[in-house]
């Protein structure tokens, strides 16, 4: 059992801390290996089967320990396997995606402690970031609302945030997003670029200002930088937005020309 727990810390260090996927398959395989007596590196087991896309697996361990734990009336695991499966699910069939969800975000919000706050907090943005990406903007909105609630520093991902709120046009939003600051200064010149656009969305900078920001200081950092097709995808839509008021559709040709070429 000492081996396992010390096993599981390796595993989240790897994986969850430094991303060194090398590193994480191996103390994964070990981790496999362990009789998992007491279901505990269930967490870890089927989050990186998940990764890997093998998502029966991944179901078939996450039934057997929310069984476990069931048991054993444990609000922590129960929140986390219950997230799990939706992903898992969510990225198959999609069948009761919701459901799980609920219950991963109410099992993690009766848990006391602040790991568990953590999980409660990125859960918030992970679920209103589904319904998103499947446009169901109002219920987007209610998660992304308890997300930003608890005060997050800027990432990318608020960019996702602010296009939600725009669709919605819900000015407690707005006034939410205004509070963000850009924090952690670790990844601050990828970082600055899309929180200077963030900040001139949100002070009504003009559409000409905005496209000339995108076509150069946003399209070096994409690419020359950090490569993201999702970040590609949203500043197309932008310039769309953008042309529509401009015409210059020219922009958007402009943009894409960098599409297929590598970062060197």
């Amino acid at each position: 059992d000492l081996e396992e727990l010390v096993l599981n810390v390796l595993f989240d260090h790897f994986y969850y801390r430094d991303f060194d996927m090398v590193k994480a398959e191996k103390t994964y395989g070990r981790l496999s290996m362990c009789s998992n007596r007491l279901q505990i590196s269930s967490l870890f087991i089927s989050g990186w089967l998940l990764y890997k896309e093998k998502l029966f697996t991944a179901l078939n361990v996450v039934d057997k320990a929310l069984a476990h734990f069931q048991t054993k009336k444990i609000a922590f695991y129960l929140g986390v396997l219950y997230f799990t499966k939706a992903m898992a699910l969510y990225t198959g069939n999609k069948e009761n995606v919701e459901y799980y969800f609920t219950e991963s975000i109410k099992y993690l919000e009766r848990t006391p402690g602040k790991l568990a706050r953590v999980k409660l907090v990125n859960n918030y943005f992970n679920v209103g970031f589904y319904y998103y990406f499947d446009r169901n903007y109002q219920q987007a909105i209610v998660f992304f609302k308890k997300f930003l609630e608890n005060k997050p520093s800027f990432s990318v991902h608020m960019l996702y945030i602010l296009h939600c709120t725009e669709e919605t046009k819900c000015e407690e939003m707005f006034q939410l997003l205004q509070n963000i600051d850009l924090g952690d200064r670790s990844c601050y010149q990828i970082n600055d670029v899309f929180f200077r656009y963030f900040k001139m969305k949100l002070n009504h900078k003009s559409e000409k200002y905005l496209e000339n920001f995108i076509l150069n200081e946003v399209k070096e950092v994409l690419a020359t930088r950090f490569r993201s097709d999702n970040l590609i995808a949203y500043f197309e839509n932008e310039l769309s937005k953008i042309a529509k008021i401009t015409k210059h559709y020219k922009s958007i040709a402009s943009f894409n020309n960098f599409i297929s070429h590598k970062i060197d």
